[in-house]
């Protein structure tokens, strides 16, 4: 593999880099921060034309979950403009990110300018990015390695499964599922595709070599079964894994259990449950409307979410902390009263809680 890395600790800086629109650097021991004023900054550096690249690994942080771009312009393109492919920072802390590069079209071959692009409003401290152009062998370890990278178990999964996926370098191996549909090779059709050619050759050999119909079958047929089990252990690790996950997270659990994507809110559901079976209908507000509402239709049946704010007097509240009971007992949302006073009947945690009008 072909490695370049270009550090911003102390004392490590190995290239020249130049600031442009409102940026400022501040100089820490193990990287630097980028803090962006009321319009787009970007730093750059040259990456030569020798060196391709196909993967970029940044180790960085934000104070705050912050969108960030890693960028480039080509010198001898400059017509096409700034490229950018964007970064996700959520803790405070130093954090790998990465993503592929191969496949992507604007990514020229020639002379480029590289480097970072923030949003106005913006601050992240960068320690490293990191350059990589794996080889065939490393590519080849990338794509088993990926075969065997399990997806999670998501809504979809109920319906249909995406399978074993093929990523040919870390990031797209890291990345396998993130999008939908996903975005690489589907090792389900290179299993079938291999196997398919295999067989071809096999009756080509058969019939070159006058072999008897029974020994071409048998042939075959332990192709296929072998192609079978090596498919079947893949979907039933994946299958395995969901429910150890489950088990962990949820059904072990006795206190601050998870669900998958739902968090606590099945837990949730079962508090509220008890506020509002003797209701024909309440209010309710999430921090999302899918998929918790429809979730709560089913989970509180008879008693089911409405919008009848004349009318219902129970308001339910799951993840919302702009919401909130104020000092005169009336529900606000951003400090601001919605309603008439009334008396919380329950609190789930900080940010979830049932609220009822009084008569």
């Amino acid at each position: 593999m072909k490695t370049q890395v270009l550090d911003f600790a102390e004392g490590r800086i190995n290239a020249n880099w130049a600031a442009q629109g409102d940026i400022t650097m501040q100089k820490q021991r193990d990287g630097i921060v980028l803090q962006t004023g009321g319009s787009t900054g970007m730093l750059l550096t040259t990456l030569s034309a020798s060196f391709q690249p196909e993967v970029v690994i940044l180790y960085a942080a934000s104070p705050v979950p912050t969108r960030f771009y890693f960028a480039w312009l080509m010198m001898d393109d400059q017509a096409q403009g700034t490229m950018t492919l964007p970064f996700a920072l959520m803790t405070g802390h130093l954090e790998e990110q990465s993503l592929s590069l191969r496949g992507n079209s604007a990514w020229g071959k020639g002379e480029k300018k590289i480097g970072i692009v923030l949003a106005p409003n913006s601050t992240i401290k960068l320690q490293t990015i990191e350059l990589q152009r794996p080889n065939i062998l490393e590519k080849a370890m990338e794509a088993v390695r990926s075969f065997w990278m399990l997806d999670e178990a998501r809504p979809y999964s109920i319906n249909f499964v995406w399978g074993p996926l093929i990523g040919l370098n870390s990031a797209e191996r890291s990345n396998l599922y993130d999008s939908l549909p996903p975005l690489y090779y589907s090792g389900t059709l290179l299993i079938n595709a291999v196997a398919a050619l295999i067989v071809v050759m096999i009756l080509a050999l058969g019939s070159l070599q006058k072999t008897s119909r029974r020994t071409v079958i048998i042939r075959c047929g332990a192709l296929l079964l072998v192609a079978w089990i090596a498919l079947d252990l893949r979907m039933g690790s994946e299958f395995i894994s969901w429910v150890a996950h489950d088990h962990a997270t949820y059904i072990s659990q006795s206190e601050n259990r998870t669900f998958r994507d739902r968090d606590q809110f099945y837990d949730f559901a079962e508090f509220a449950q008890q506020y509002v079976k003797n209701r024909t209908s309440y209010i309710f507000f999430a921090e999302r409307p899918w998929p918790y509402l429809g979730n709560m239709r089913y989970l509180t049946y008879p008693s089911i979410p409405g919008i009848d704010y004349m009318k219902d007097d129970t308001w339910v509240i799951y993840q919302r902390p702009d919401m909130s009971v104020n000092g005169e007992g009336r529900l606000t949302v951003d400090g601001e009263p919605v309603t008439p006073a009334g008396t919380l009947l329950g609190r789930f945690d900080a940010s979830s809680f049932i609220f009822r009008l009084s008569k």
